[in-house]
């Protein structure tokens, strides 16, 4: 079996036929020292390297991270402080779109998992708007890292962006988090004093109507990056009198936690869930391979993804789908 871990990836699905500044390397021994230690002999826990520790990797350590991305290493800082900077901060409407969201690496969709409200009761890890009145005694932190959200982020425009993210966290022993578009309700797109890898651009559609796995055609097909959300792809298999199994969230991606948690349509009944309509995964483990997942080849892996639960596995890259023209019946599930 491999050994495996939460990464991006690319998937291919049956088909039926704000802009973010970049980085300041800084040092960031001013955030919080994680001090767990083990309850049996007092001495530090096994735990990923944080600021403060001697394993967390110097201000230069980073800035070879961020040459070997091309510049794409990014601070992290949670919502509320990115309206904050903003001149007159976010609308409501801006505060509630999830669009808006996508593109923020540390936002998430359900903001309460920007907060940290859990490694110290006695002082936690807040940030509001500037129209929020926050709780009395409640000092607010918004600096970059602040909060429950990650330190740095890699804005993944490739496979390779996402395999230096995660050999870097490997390599230092770092906290890793993915994110797509951040609409993970168990809020497993954040973490604290952690590497994001964002794989928002990774737009790719491409349409193939001989798509082979094993030396068989099996026809069409749509393959689509690991940052198509739901309503693009839905655009883009209009176009082609196609349609393919997916939910109703315009902004959720399609090639996500959305697919590895089994994926719910209305389309369902008659189509099957849309991890059914999988052919093919294009992904990286927690060593940082690249691999090609589908029946034939990584089979074990291909069948673990599909339904297994999001980031319990890998990093997706992309997805292979396959489609129906509209109007087909190509098959019936009773459930």
């Amino acid at each position: 079996m491999i050994s495996l871990l939460k990464l991006t990836y690319i998937v291919w699905f049956n088909l039926l036929s704000g802009k973010i500044a970049s980085a300041h390397i800084i040092d960031s021994s001013h955030v919080k020292r994680d001090t767990a230690t083990s309850s049996k002999t007092g001495s530090p826990s096994p735990c990923r390297c944080a600021p403060g520790q001697d394993c967390f990797p110097p201000v230069q350590t980073w800035a070879l991270l961020n040459s070997s991305v091309s510049g794409r290493l990014v601070n992290v800082i949670s919502s509320a402080a990115f309206c904050n900077g903003l001149p007159g901060g976010c609308s409501e409407a801006q505060w509630a779109s999830a669009v808006l969201r996508n593109n923020i690496p540390g936002a998430m969709n359900q903001a309460n998992w920007e907060q940290d409200y859990v490694s110290s009761q006695d002082s936690p890890s807040v940030c509001f708007r500037n129209t929020i009145q926050p709780p009395s005694n409640t000092p607010q932190n918004c600096s970059q890292g602040s909060g429950n959200v990650p330190l740095f982020a890699i804005i993944a425009e490739s496979a390779q962006d996402i395999q230096k993210g995660v050999q870097f966290a490997q390599r230092h022993n770092l906290r890793l988090t993915i994110k797509s578009s951040g609409h993970d309700y168990l809020g497993r797109s954040t973490a604290k004093n952690a590497l994001l890898i964002s794989t928002h651009k990774l737009q790719n559609i491409t349409f193939s109507d001989h798509f082979t796995i094993g030396g068989k055609d099996k026809g069409s097909v749509v393959t689509v990056g690991s940052g198509v959300a739901l309503n693009t792809l839905y655009t883009a298999t209009k176009a082609k009198g196609k349609i393919f199994v997916g939910g109703t969230a315009a902004t959720v991606v399609a090639a996500s936690g959305y697919v590895q948690g089994a994926g719910h349509s209305a389309l369902s009944p008659a189509y099957g869930l849309a991890v059914d309509n999988v052919l093919e995964f294009t992904v990286v483990v927690a060593n940082g391979t690249l691999l090609t997942v589908n029946e034939v080849k990584n089979s074990d892996l291909f069948w673990a993804m599909r339904g297994g639960g999001a980031g319990s596995q890998v990093q997706m890259v992309e997805d292979s789908l396959e489609p129906l023209r509209v109007g087909v019946s190509k098959k019936r599930h009773h459930i």
